[in-house]
């Protein structure tokens, strides 16, 4: 590991933006005493192998990360792999999370977020009309109140 991290310090990339990603990946994973850890690590969420190399981590992520970018799991339940991340802007990141509420929509299941931002309604109002039992059709639909009036 030493090595590694030498040669990587040697070619500039310690100070990237990507190098940090996989450090600040493995530390959710690895290290017990990071403030992540229990949503990561202690959930059983690993790093694969071949990513305790930066160098081949770098090999297999690195064409696709661009500025703002965040490491996504695409599948939250499995680890960190090629083959279960990409990079995604934060508003992708953010709606592929555990703690996502899913609501049925007249366009098939979708996060509250995401299906309020479609339809145009406010996120508190769909679950206010979920919770008083308003059809899918009245959840989503859209009222002029001031045609009403």
């Amino acid at each position: 590991m030493k090595s590694c991290l030498r040669s990587i310090q040697k070619s500039g990339m310690s100070s990237t933006p990507i190098y940090r990603r996989w450090c600040d990946m493995r530390a959710r994973c690895q290290n017990p005493s990071h403030q992540l850890y229990k949503w990561y690590g202690a959930r059983g969420i690993n790093v694969c192998a071949e990513w305790g190399s930066f160098l081949q981590f770098y090999s297999d992520m690195g064409a696709g990360y661009q500025k703002g970018l965040q490491l996504d799991r695409i599948d939250n339940s499995k680890g960190y792999s090629k083959d279960n991340c990409r990079w995604a802007p934060a508003k992708v990141n953010n709606r592929n999370r555990r703690s996502n509420r899913i609501v049925e929509t007249p366009n098939g299941p979708m996060v509250l977020a995401e299906a309020a931002e479609i339809y145009g309604i406010d996120p508190s109002l769909i679950s206010y009309r979920l919770r008083r039992g308003f059809s899918i059709e009245q959840t989503f639909a859209k009222i002029d109140y001031r045609a009403i009036a």
